[in-house]
């Protein structure tokens, strides 16, 4: 599946925020965090998958003068793939790699989900 969103991913540092009220801190999602959420959702509209393990590949196009951290962005898309349903939970994700580009014209965020091929490996065993 790859699903292809026109806009670029909050980092984490802009994803959630809190306040104190009295002695309570309470999480929130930035109004960017809801917008690329937003926009998972619509562009991701009645994709599901089954459960299973995945590999993930998220390219981020950023256009001029974006900036952000590569391992910045992994939390804000994952998260956003299980709240839309696209994965009924992001622990099925076996792999993930991350890659940011350039492209001047045409920022975007570009979601790659397939099965991972996990070889020679055992659940619970360490290699």
């Amino acid at each position: 599946m790859k699903l292809t969103i026109p806009m670029l991913p909050p980092s984490a540092n802009h994803y959630k925020k809190y306040r104190v009220v009295g002695r309570n801190v309470h999480w929130y999602l930035t109004a960017q965090a809801i917008a690329w959420r937003e926009a998972v959702c619509m562009y991701a509209k009645g994709k599901q998958l089954p459960k299973d393990y995945y590999s993930v590949c998220i390219t981020v196009f950023r256009g001029k003068g974006d900036r952000g951290d590569v391992d910045n962005y992994a939390k804000v898309v994952l998260d956003s793939l299980q709240k839309c349903g696209v994965l009924g939970n992001d622990d099925w994700v076996q792999e993930l790699m991350i890659v940011k580009q350039r492209d001047i014209e045409n920022p975007r965020t570009e979601i790659e989900i397939s099965h991972a091929e996990l070889t020679g490996k055992v659940a619970g065993t360490r290699n």
